[in-house]
Formats: C-alpha cells, sequence, structure tokens
C-alpha cells in the first residue's frame, strides 16, 4: 500500500506537471495569435497605403455623356466613358492607337503591381513596357487563329502590307520576339531580360535564374501599330480577365459587362481600405 501511495501521489505530480505545461503552452499560443493579427492588420494597412498611391499615381475618372435635345426638355443618357490618368479608354478601342495604347499601357502597370500588392497571382503573365506592353498566355489558346493563304499557317498579312508570325495562339519563337521587340522600340535582350524578371519575380526566383524563356508562351501586345487587330482584342481580354481575376480573389461584386476601367476602379474602392474586400456577387 505503502508503494501504490508513491505511485500514486508521483502520477499526480506528473499531472499538475503537464497540467502547467498544457496552460503555458495555451498561453504561448494565444500570444501568437494575437501577434499574428496584428502583423495581419500591419499588413493589409501596408497594403491599402500603397494601393492608395498607385490609385493616386494612376487615377480613374467617370467622363459624364448626358446630352440634351435642342430644347433642353430631354435628357439622353448614355453610358459612361472612363479615363485614366487623363486618357479616355473607349469600350470598342477604337481611338487614336498612341492614344489607347498609351491608357492600356497604364493599366497593365496598374494591374501588375496590384497582384504583387494584394500577393495574388496572375492569371495571364504582363510585360509592363508603357504604350508597348504585352500580356502572355502560357496556357494553349482553343480559339483558331488567322492564318494567310500562304503555307506558313503562323504568318499573317498586317495593315502596311508586311508579314508577321505573331498571331492569336502562335506561340512565339526567338526570331517572334525580335519582331515583337523590334515593334515596340526596344532591343530584344531587353524584352527577354524583363520578362525573365517578371517570371521569375511571379515565381519568386532570383533574378540571375533563367527560369522561362522568350518562348514561353503566346505574347499578344497592347498596342495596335504593326500588329493584327485579332491579336491586340485578345491581350485587352486577357488584361480583362486578369482584373477580374483579382476582383474574384478579393471577393469583390463587378458587373462582368462593365468597362475595363469599371472593373479596376471598383477594385481600388474596395481594397484602399483596411478590411476591404466581402461576399463574393457577379451580376450579369
Amino acid at each position: 500500500k505503502y508503494q501504490e501511495a508513491q505511485q500514486l501521489q508521483q502520477v499526480m505530480k506528473h499531472v499538475q506537471t503537464l497540467d502547467l505545461e498544457t496552460r503555458w503552452i495555451q498561453n504561448q499560443v494565444h500570444k501568437e495569435e494575437d501577434e499574428l493579427a496584428r502583423v495581419e492588420f500591419l499588413l493589409e494597412a501596408r497594403q491599402v497605403k500603397m494601393l492608395r498611391d498607385l490609385r493616386d499615381l494612376y487615377p480613374i475618372q467617370t467622363i459624364s455623356n448626358n446630352a440634351s435635345n435642342a430644347g433642353g426638355n430631354v435628357t439622353i443618357v448614355t453610358l459612361p466613358k472612363y479615363a485614366i490618368r487623363g486618357l479616355e479608354l473607349p469600350a470598342d478601342m477604337n481611338f487614336v492607337d498612341e492614344h489607347v495604347s498609351s491608357a492600356l499601357g497604364y493599366v497593365c502597370h496598374m494591374v501588375y503591381m496590384a497582384s504583387k500588392y494584394l500577393h495574388i497571382p496572375l492569371r495571364y503573365r504582363l510585360i509592363c513596357n508603357a504604350s508597348r506592353s504585352f500580356v502572355v498566355e502560357d496556357t494553349p489558346n482553343i480559339y483558331p487563329s488567322k492564318q494567310s493563304n500562304g503555307n506558313n499557317n503562323n504568318v499573317a498579312d498586317m495593315s502596311d502590307g508586311s508579314k508577321s508570325s505573331i498571331v492569336s495562339g502562335a506561340t512565339p519563337s526567338m526570331t517572334d520576339a525580335q519582331t515583337l521587340a523590334g515593334v515596340a522600340g526596344i532591343a530584344p535582350s531587353l524584352l527577354r531580360t524583363a520578362f525573365r524578371q517578371q517570371h521569375n519575380n511571379d515565381h519568386g526566383f532570383p533574378d540571375n535564374v533563367n527560369c522561362g524563356s522568350s518562348n514561353g508562351g503566346a505574347y499578344y501586345p497592347l498596342f495596335r501599330e504593326k500588329m493584327e487587330r485579332e491579336s491586340f482584342d485578345r491581350a485587352v481580354l486577357l488584361l480583362e480577365r486578369n482584373i477580374e481575376c483579382l476582383l474574384k480573389k478579393r471577393r469583390i461584386a463587378f458587373v462582368p459587362r462593365s468597362h475595363l476601367l469599371a472593373k479596376l476602379d471598383r477594385l481600388f474602392e474596395q481594397t484602399a481600405t483596411v478590411g476591404g474586400g466581402g461576399e463574393l456577387l457577379v451580376t450579369r
């Protein structure tokens, strides 16, 4: 009985020790949770500040488009127009190329930086080069590409009578990268370097690692000069899908058929506040 009593006392002491250790661990867990919540709040506040700065750098304006008749009694209300940094971006993109491509260059850089600030990977990679920016589609294109009458199915006629192998759905080779660089007015080596750096940044690789080559996907230009309209329209569509991707990841309601800049402005309206975002609601 004496030995059993000693063993019982030892077991009770061991239980008390375990109880103290459990309470200490629970206390540490609560402290870590509080610290994590504090860091997450500071991170979100930092994200909000950077997004506000980005929004101030690329302000999006709504242009009223209401008109009155001769008598002034009837007001015709049409869809609003949008501009970024004072450059209006038509919904159909039918305007002077330098004007439209400059506005799209602003949008491209804005979307790219927003994805980095929010830590949301984009579905389609962006190469930001002002009015000569590109969208890169890594996945195979299921849409039929425009083909010329010649034997080379990847050669298309340009508006100026020249030939180009950059068409919708075509995977560019190194020669295509040189052609793109020439049209964009930059050296091919700079285009490849920019592509590699952005690819590495998106995937967390150091800049000296050559992950992804210039022929790793289909390039679509965000400008029309010496390019097919089909490729340009595809680039705008993919850029808009990137914006919708950010909206969905942040669970922000948006109208799919609204203007590209309206969606982008909606994203910054909701994310430029601490705790921005909410239940996802996609309306027609």
